[in-house]
């Protein structure tokens, strides 16, 4: 994920503002995480719940499509050896799903792909463009 920062000005700076905003907000995402997930009965997020996730807060335009979304999804959860680069298999990670923290990546992609799409801001504006995917993400489900 730390590869979204890298065109930034300041790129570290940029990184740990997102980290922080993330775990600002984790227990809301957390829960979204987990209503979306239990859709399909089961303890982590198909790519069918994530997409009926992005289309609930109405975040799918021209600019950001649902092939977009299928493109965040597939690159977040695809799970590549450091050492060789071959993808690998993980018991804990099952193919075609998200865990909790592939999600979180997830919604940093989203609104990297969403805001920066339609957006000349840098994105070390991320905490602003998280900000209401995350509310509008929670409200979903409350």
């Amino acid at each position: 994920m730390q590869s979204l920062f890298e065109s930034e000005d300041d790129s570290k700076y940029s990184f740990e503002a997102v980290k922080d905003f993330i775990g600002e907000s984790f227990n809301e995402l957390r829960k979204v995480y987990k209503a979306y997930g239990a859709m399909g009965g089961g303890s982590t997020m198909s790519m069918t719940e994530f997409l009926a996730m992005i289309r609930d807060c109405k975040l799918i335009d021209k600019h950001f499509t649902s092939q977009d979304v299928d493109l965040v999804f597939i690159k977040t959860n695809i799970e590549i050896d450091e050492i060789t680069g071959e993808r690998v298999e993980i018991a804990l990670n099952p193919n075609k799903a998200l865990t909790t923290t592939e999600f979180v990546e997830a919604i940093v992609r989203v609104a990297h792909g969403t805001y920066l799409s339609s957006s000349s801001l840098q994105f070390s504006k991320t905490k602003r463009f998280l900000t209401p995917i995350v509310k509008q993400v929670f409200i979903r489900i409350n």
